[in-house]
């Protein structure tokens, strides 16, 4: 189910969505990790809705997971605005690593596009965090 939705969302750039496009590109789905010896690792989940976002229609991105490689938990969040030409206009990527239960570090990255009469321009914010304490903050501007 999930390759099909896929496929179907990379076609529609190629022609204006009707609605019934939408309606196929729509979905949830979930996958769990397992090791050779049947000892569940992880669990991967994906799902795309429609929205708005700044007034604009697009999709609602969101896929997370999180496990334990080697023993130690760890994960990965991202959740974006995506138009139904696939340009991103905003993307959240979260990602966290729990080395000792009281040692944890995780890190944060913010991307924005705006579209202004000068022309499109990305934004990026990044936060590097060890216990909710600040490591690194770095931000990025282009066109």
């Amino acid at each position: 189910m999930c390759q099909h939705n896929f496929i179907h969302l990379f076609t529609c750039v190629y022609h204006f969505p009707d609605e019934d496009d939408y309606r196929r590109l729509t979905f949830d789905d979930n996958l769990v990790t397992i090791s050779d010896t049947g000892k569940e690792l992880g669990e991967f989940h994906v799902s795309v809705r429609r929205t708005r976002h700044e007034e604009k229609d697009c999709f609602l991105i969101h896929a997370n997971s999180h496990g334990t490689i080697d023993n130690v938990p760890c994960g990965t969040s991202v959740l974006a605005y995506v138009t139904p030409h696939l340009e991103t206009l905003e993307q959240q990527h979260h990602e966290y690593v729990k080395v000792l239960k009281e040692n944890a570090i995780s890190s944060v990255i913010i991307m924005y596009m705006y579209a202004g009469s000068s022309g499109t321009s990305f934004i990026s914010l990044s936060w590097l965090f060890n216990n909710n304490n600040t490591l690194h903050y770095s931000s990025n501007a282009c066109k």
